[in-house]
C-alpha cells in the first residue's frame, strides 16, 4: 500500500514538474525574436502613421489654401476658405500660426459685411451665377464668331477645363455665401461677437507695437556711442 502511494506521489510530482517546465518555456520568447523587436515594430508603425497623417494634412491644407486664395476674386466671403487652409497648416508651420489670427478677424468681418443687406447678398448671388453661366458657355465651346478680332487660339482658351473650374468656383462661392447668411444675417449676437473679436485683436496689435517700440528705445539707449569720423582733409594731411 505504501509503495502504491509513493508511486502515485512520484507520478504527480513528475506531472507537476513537466507542467511547470512547459509553462516556463511558453513564457519564453520565440526563437529569433526578442521583446525589443516587437517594440521596435510598433514604433516604426507609429512613425509611418504619423508621417502619413502629416502628409495628408499638409496636402489638404495647401489645397484648401490655394482654393481660398483663388476664391478671393469670386463673389462671397472667400477669406473663409483661406482661413480653413491656414487652420490646417497651422499645426505644421509657424508662419501659418502667425497669419491665423489676422486672417480670422478679416474673414469673419468680411463675412459680416457681405451679409448685412439683401442688396449685397443679391449682387453676390448674381455675380456667382454669372461666373457659372460663363463656365457653361466655356464648356459648350461654340465655334469662333466671324467678328472675333484676335487670333483663333485665344477663343475660349484652355477648353472645357477652364469652364469646369469656373462652375466649381461659383458653386464654392455660393456655398460660402449661404454659410455666412445662415450665421450672421439678422443675428446681432453673432455680429457682436465678431466685433468684440476684432476689438480684442486691435488691442493686442497696439500692445505689441508699444512693446516693440519700447524694446527698440531700450536697445538704442544701451547701444555704445559710435566713434566720430575723421574728416577727409585730416586723413590726407596725416598721410602726407
Amino acid at each position: 500500500m505504501g509503495s502504491v502511494v509513493a508511486s502515485r506521489r512520484g507520478v504527480t510530482g513528475s506531472v507537476l514538474a513537466t507542467c511547470s517546465i512547459v509553462g516556463r518555456d511558453a513564457a519564453l520568447p520565440l526563437p529569433g525574436r526578442c521583446p525589443g523587436e516587437r517594440q521596435g515594430t510598433a514604433l516604426r508603425l507609429g512613425a509611418v502613421t504619423h508621417a502619413a497623417k502629416r502628409l495628408a494634412l499638409e496636402t489638404l491644407g495647401w489645397t484648401v489654401l490655394v482654393l481660398g486664395i483663388l476664391a478671393l476674386f469670386l463673389p462671397g466671403p472667400g477669406l473663409l476658405l483661406t482661413l480653413a487652409g491656414l487652420v490646417l497648416l497651422s499645426t505644421q508651420y509657424p508662419w501659418a500660426r502667425r497669419l491665423l489670427e489676422p486672417v480670422r478677424v478679416r474673414a469673419w468681418q468680411a463675412a459680416v459685411e457681405g451679409t448685412q443687406s439683401w442688396l449685397r447678398i443679391t449682387l453676390s448671388v448674381l455675380a456667382a451665377l454669372s461666373v457659372a453661366a460663363v463656365g457653361v458657355f466655356w464648356v459648350a465651346s461654340p465655334p469662333r464668331p466671324h467678328w472675333w478680332p484676335v487670333h483663333e487660339a485665344l477663343w475660349l482658351f484652355g477648353g472645357p477645363a477652364v469652364g469646369i473650374t469656373m462652375i466649381l468656383s461659383s458653386v464654392l462661392g455660393l456655398g460660402l455665401l449661404a454659410f455666412s447668411v445662415h450665421r450672421f444675417y439678422r443675428r446681432p449676437a453673432a455680429v457682436a461677437e465678431v466685433a468684440a473679436m476684432r476689438a480684442r485683436y486691435r488691442v493686442r496689435v497696439a500692445f505689441r507695437r508699444r512693446a516693440r517700440h519700447r524694446l527698440s528705445r531700450m536697445h538704442d539707449e544701451h547701444r555704445p556711442p559710435s566713434l566720430p569720423r575723421r574728416p577727409r582733409g585730416a586723413r590726407r594731411a596725416r598721410r602726407s
